[in-house]
């Protein structure tokens, strides 16, 4: 997640005074919100009466018509205070139509409409032929839009019955979960009805929806922080509709901040809006309360992240005075494990996604780790691959494992699990204990048994002696580990989900090479390939995410890195996945325009020299220099990165910070 994500909402702000400003006491949030509306938008249904689509339809206008992230945040607070007034059953459809989801995170519930049979059902929902929609599809790179326009001027004899909320994330929902042979005719002719009955924006954003991107600029957590508004306006206002008005600037900034980070913790400790929206309609602002809702087994927790350094030595300047530990910094997958004694356990990955049919074998050996005392836990963990010997071996081979419903017998590569935090342990959150006594509770409680080769504890070091650290960071990579994880013990050492701290640090062996990291991006285009690559694509575009503007920015073009294998195998791969033309979210120089487009669908961790400001790419534009983005220089492809979706590769956030810390590292030189 990028840092942007990650900051308080007064992060608009912060920045409309500058850098200067603090936090703690800007009120350009408060000026703003008192400067607005405080009742709900006078809607035109009545209490308890399905929510039309077409209102949120005209939120979701509003919102992309404005340019500032934080008249959007309240703009979209003030539809869902009226959606909590009027008819609160539809907010939580209201809520997953706006994050563009159809459930939690874990359930992998994705629409997985391809732009085929969207191409046809907008035709056929058109009146048009799919040739025409085609051409326009290629003219203007928008399909919302051609479905938008060629709807228009459409007549119909019999006016359906106006789309409601609820009916389309019905809708949408069938079409995900839909399944057998007629799957796909069943799914076109749903979306073809779907856009029949939609009217003006409605067939904009149901265009949108089904492609996946809603193109708002209105990113996950900008989404929750105007449902945190919106509660908070709700229960404001019940009894003095001008509680608002009354509360003085700085009053009201603290408790927009507090209901802000409140709702914000909760969702990332439990990010499933099935559980979290009923508790807040029922306890309204009560349910952010620590205590109210809590991490329990079976829901994904949102992981802990870490941030880069450029070695040893600045883990000191880091960390000063505080004591902290090194761990090895294991080349596998992150898994989350769930257990609670009695029911299924499950594993999940970074993402969120269930990947318990994937390690059958894991799953089997759990009760031989496990003690009788133990009833419950959430444990933090990397799966990796090793040799009969128990020796660790590269992220490439533990790929070579099935992804889902693998049966035991069938399993070639062999993984041992290697445990590092606790996050729940027999009915209580361990979140907000030091990491002392999280790993004392895993490593010294005696509640968890090592099997070599299978289940082990992380290698770590408690230490401040640099040439003890220097020593063991080599060991690391001797072992066949990427580096090392440090991580204060005590200080500032609590498990906060879904946040990159500066409490957790790591150092990789490529970022005392000289790259500042290796990146995670998103091929968006290619150019056909010559000579020895004729038949393949021999070069690429590749793109960073930005999560505010909802668009892929281009970094680089990469041609190295590729073997013969790898070339052919992903060029059938993107075949699959060409577009008509650029995307209207792609960013990119029309210099670099590529032979081939496509629709953004595969992860690469990629390693370049270093970063540097350029005028033709466009990632984390204007915020390393006015006017410019930022490029690699001498990308070379090094994976793919099947545990990644295209938005959670590396982001523009996350880009200019990798940019500013090269700076200052050179300027140290």
């Amino acid at each position: 997640m990028s840092d942007v994500e990650e900051e308080d909402i007064h992060f608009a702000a912060s920045r409309a005074a500058g850098p200067a400003a603090a936090t703690t006491t800007t009120t350009t949030l408060a000026k703003v919100v008192k400067a607005s509306a405080y009742n709900p938008r006078t809607v035109a249904w009545k209490d308890g009466v399905d929510v039309p689509y077409a209102f949120l339809c005209d939120a979701f206008a509003d919102v992309s018509n404005v340019s500032g992230r934080l008249e959007s945040v309240l703009r979209m607070a003030h539809c869902f205070w009226t959606i909590i007034e009027i008819t609160p059953k539809d907010l939580l459809p209201a809520l997953y139509l706006t994050l563009n989801k159809l459930a939690p995170d874990q359930e992998g519930i994705e629409l997985g409409v391809g732009d085929a049979i969207l191409t046809k059902a907008v035709a056929d929902a058109c009146s048009k032929t799919v040739a025409f929609v085609k051409e326009q599809y290629t003219k203007l790179g928008d399909l919302a839009e051609v479905a938008q326009n060629s709807k228009s001027g459409q007549k119909m004899l019999i006016q359906p019955k106006p789309l409601s909320i609820a009916k389309v994330f019905a809708t949408l929902k069938s079409i995900a979960t839909a399944s057998g042979k007629d799957v796909q005719k069943f799914r076109s002719d749903k979306i073809t009805v779907l856009l029949r009955e939609a009217k003006g924006v409605e067939v904009n954003f149901a265009v949108r929806a089904l492609q996946g991107k809603m193109r708002m600029g209105l990113a996950e957590q900008s989404v929750l922080m105007s449902l945190a508004y919106a509660l908070f306006f709700h229960q404001a206002t019940k009894e003095n509709p001008k509680a608002v008005h009354d509360m003085s600037l700085e009053a009201l900034q603290a408790r927009l901040n507090e209901v802000g980070d409140g709702l914000r913790r909760v969702y990332h400790e439990v990010p499933s809006l099935d559980t979290l929206v009923p508790q807040f309609l029922k306890d309204g602002l009560d349910a952010l309360k620590p205590g109210v809702i809590t991490i329990t087994p079976t829901v994904a927790v949102k992981p802990m992240l870490a941030h880069p350094t450029n070695g040893i030595a600045q883990v000191f300047e880091r960390f000063d005075e505080r004591a902290f530990t090194c761990e090895y910094k294991y080349d596998g997958e992150r898994a989350q494990i769930h257990y609670k004694k009695g029911t299924p356990t499950f594993i999940f990955s970074r993402n969120s996604e269930n990947n318990t049919s994937k390690y059958p074998d894991l799953i089997r050996i759990l009760p031989e780790i496990v003690s009788q005392s133990v009833e419950s836990f959430i444990m933090d963990t990397e799966v990796v691959a090793v040799d009969p010997d128990g020796k660790l071996c590269s992220f490439q081979v533990l790929q070579h494992r099935a992804r889902k419903d693998v049966k035991e017998s069938d399993v070639t590569v062999p993984v041992c699990l290697y445990a590092f935090d606790l996050l729940y342990l027999n009915g209580e959150p361990l979140l907000h204990k030091s990491l002392t006594q999280r790993r004392d509770s895993l490593m010294k409680s005696g509640l968890f048994t090592v099997i070599p080769k299978k289940f082990q504890f992380v290698t770590h070091l408690d230490s401040t002696d640099t040439a003890q650290i220097e020593e063991f960071f080599a060991k690391s990579i001797e072992d066949g580990c990427e580096g090392l994880m440090v991580k204060t013990l005590d200080d500032d050492a609590a498990y906060v989900p879904s946040k990159r701290s500066h409490s957790w640090l790591k150092v990789k062996k490529d970022y005392l090479e000289g790259a500042v990291d290796t990146l995670d991006l998103v091929p968006i285009g290619a150019y056909f390939g010559k000579g020895k690559r004729t038949g393949c694509f021999g070069g690429f575009l590749l793109a960073c995410y930005d999560r505010d503007k909802e668009e892929y920015q281009s970094i680089c073009k990469i041609g190295t890195g590729f073997s013969d294998e790898a070339l052919v195998t992903l060029t059938e791969q993107l075949k699959a996945r060409t577009a008509p033309g650029a995307l209207a979210y792609y960013r990119y120089d029309t210099k670099d325009t590529p032979d081939v487009w496509f629709v953004e669908s595969l992860v690469w961790e990629v390693k370049a020299a270093d970063l540097s400001i350029s005028p033709r790419h466009f990632a984390a534009f204007g915020k390393a220099a006015d006017g410019k983005g930022i490029a690699l220089r001498f990308p070379r492809f090094i994976r793919v990165r099947e545990d990644k979706a295209p938005t959670d590769a590396t982001d523009a956030e996350q880009v200019a910070s990798m940019y500013k810390m090269q700076s200052l590292a050179i300027a140290k030189k």
